[in-house]
């Protein structure tokens, strides 16, 4: 990330931007950053250029964010940015984007042209750098901000998703703000998207204290940490014809001759204990065993509020919905909601779409695992841990149940892909029901 360097101190004098710009001819060590350029100027050019207030908010940000701030008034200055780029990135979920624009998002594109992205990087990783006191420690809203904002830029402006996945370190990084429950879903879901577009795997190994990371999450956190799994532990497909010629396919007959990425994670995780285990308790579970319905509240909102997964709750309620006009209890009246076989119905439904979601993920990182170089150990595990009977008696209620009208499409997929959770479980549960029979030494 560029740094203001010696020439420009963070706190100095402020330069006359001419002369700035013509030291920065002479000497090669010109603007770094938005920040650096003077309040006033960029208060003349903000309606002209209909930026929105962003670099001056970006201004202040920098000047509230340096080594020995508490951070106390990074989050009110959030406060006012965090709009700007979220409606934006509602604008995608609508498909609401302005065709015919050179930037259709302008003020994603203004937040990280004046540096706003690499400001965000750095306030998040501050603390991992320059340790702080107590006092001064990063609250979990400030985290969240920063997450939800980052997200929103990478959603919204090209490049943005690519340059923070070149950087290593902060993707590491991230893994560590996954301890904290408060933060855990945005931070997940900021991972994902990173790691979707990263050239290089990366080595689960490389992730501090891995094992005891998996060992804290609840079944919940789990199940959407398989989600990132599920992109360290399937070998890449570049998707290009080179791949067939001669010299890439000698290339390939040498890269087999040792393990891959993706074979050293799946070896990562068969390491930590109990994990399959674990995985195969959460994808036979009943959904009667599974999250309370508050905890399933809470989570949706979290979830509305990641554009990714806006339309899950209305997709859950469109189930619903469904299910009530099939069983005859639909009422026209506008308070039908109200209704309480209404309301029980809404909540098992919301409930069952949950769980389907988890078991999608976990059915995929144990099937890739029964198809990986550990084939052996993972095939006995899955037996071991009854993992088959288990799904047996989840068959016909939720697995092989009525599919429903949902038009909702899981995270990653195409809009015009027919992947409804539903379906995508069924062929999850299909795949890894081959693999395990199709099993030989």
């Amino acid at each position: 990330m560029a740094a203001a360097g010696v020439a420009f101190p963070r706190l100095g004098r402020v330069e006359n931007i001419l002369h700035q710009v013509r030291r920065g001819q002479l000497t090669g060590c010109g603007l770094t950053r938005g920040s650096q350029i003077t309040e006033d100027l960029l208060k003349e050019r903000d309606k002209q250029a209909k930026w929105n207030s962003i670099p001056l908010f970006l201004h202040k940000l920098y000047q509230s964010s340096h080594h020995n701030s508490d951070f106390s008034q990074c989050q009110a200055i959030l406060k006012e940015i965090s709009p700007l780029l979220s409606m934006e990135a509602m604008a995608i979920v609508t498909d609401e984007k302005k065709s015919g624009l050179e930037f259709p998002f302008p003020n994603t594109y203004t937040f990280d042209l004046f540096g706003g992205v690499d400001l965000l990087v750095e306030i998040l990783m501050r603390p991992s750098l320059f340790p702080q006191k107590k006092k001064h420690k990063i609250s979990d809203e400030l985290i969240k901000d920063c997450l939800s904002i980052l997200y929103n830029t990478c959603i919204c402006t090209e490049g943005v998703t690519k340059r923070l996945a070149e950087r290593n370190d902060f993707v590491l990084f991230l893994f560590t703000l996954m301890t904290n429950k408060k933060t855990f879903l945005q931070t997940a879901t900021l991972i994902e998207d990173i790691l979707g577009v990263k050239k290089e795997m990366i080595q689960l190994e490389d992730i501090a204290n891995l094992g005891s990371l998996v060992s804290s999450f609840d079944q919940q956190q789990l199940a959407n940490f398989c989600r990132i799994l599920s992109v360290t532990i399937s070998e890449l497909d570049t998707g290009n014809d080179d791949k067939y010629t001669l010299l890439a396919k000698d290339a390939q007959q040498k890269k087999t001759q040792s393990p891959s990425r993706a074979e050293i994670n799946q070896a990562t995780l068969l390491n930590i204990p109990g994990f399959i285990e674990r995985l195969c308790k959460l994808a036979t579970r009943k959904v009667s065993e599974s999250t309370g319905t508050a905890i399933i509240f809470q989570e949706l909102e979290e979830w509305y509020t990641w554009l990714d997964n806006a339309l899950v709750l209305d997709a859950l309620m469109r189930v619903a919905h469904e299910e009530t006009e099939q069983s005859g209890t639909e009422s026209s009246d506008e308070g039908s909601l109200a209704n309480p076989s209404s309301r029980t119905q809404l909540t098992q439904s919301m409930k069952i779409m949950h769980e389907i979601m988890y078991k999608v993920e976990v059915l995929y990182v144990l099937c890739v695992l029964l198809m990986g170089r550990q084939r052996n150990q993972v095939h006995k595990m899955i037996a071991e841990f009854k993992l088959i009977p288990g799904l047996n008696n989840l068959f016909d209620k939720l697995i092989w149940r009525k599919h429903s009208a949902s038009a909702l499409v899981l995270h990653g997929h195409n809009q015009n892909c027919d992947c409804s959770p539903d379906i995508s479980l069924k062929i999850q549960f299909l795949r890894l029901l081959q693999s395990f029979s199709d099993h030989h030494e």
